[in-house]
C-alpha cells in the first residue's frame, strides 16, 4: 500500500491572470486529482 498526502498551499493571483485556465494547469500536472480553489475568510477587526 502507498502513503496519501493532502498539500496545502496559499497563492496570490496576479490581477490578469484567468482562474479557469490557471487551475486547468494544475488540474493536468497534478494528475487529476482533488484541486480546490477558494478565497480565504476575511479575519475581523476586534478592539
Amino acid at each position: 500500500m502507498g502513503s496519501m498526502f493532502e498539500l496545502d498551499y496559499e497563492i496570490v493571483m496576479k490581477k490578469d491572470t484567468k482562474q479557469k485556465s490557471f487551475i486547468d494547469e494544475i488540474r493536468c500536472r497534478n494528475g487529476n486529482l482533488t484541486v480546490s480553489y477558494g478565497r480565504p475568510k476575511a479575519e475581523e477587526l476586534q478592539l
